[in-house]
């Protein structure tokens, strides 16, 4: 029931007549939005965004990016 949940308002979201883009924190949730974000529609851009705090995400948003293209 989640993923539909989740898949229903990702969807929702991509309805554009411009380029969508994720910003992807390399947190659990922007991953999640991200991996069915593209599910959905392959020209998804990700953006990610460093303060130099936490490098542990800003090393998962490369993970996530690198495998989504």
């Amino acid at each position: 029931m989640f993923e539909s949940i989740i898949e229903k308002s990702v969807k929702s979201q991509l309805r554009s007549d411009v380029p969508v883009g994720v910003l992807l924190s390399g947190g659990i949730d922007s991953s999640i939005i991200t991996c069915v974000a593209n599910s959905l529609n392959s020209n998804i851009v990700n953006y990610t965004v460093d303060f130099g705090n936490n490098k542990e995400e800003l090393d998962n948003a490369k993970i996530i990016s690198n495998y989504y293209g």
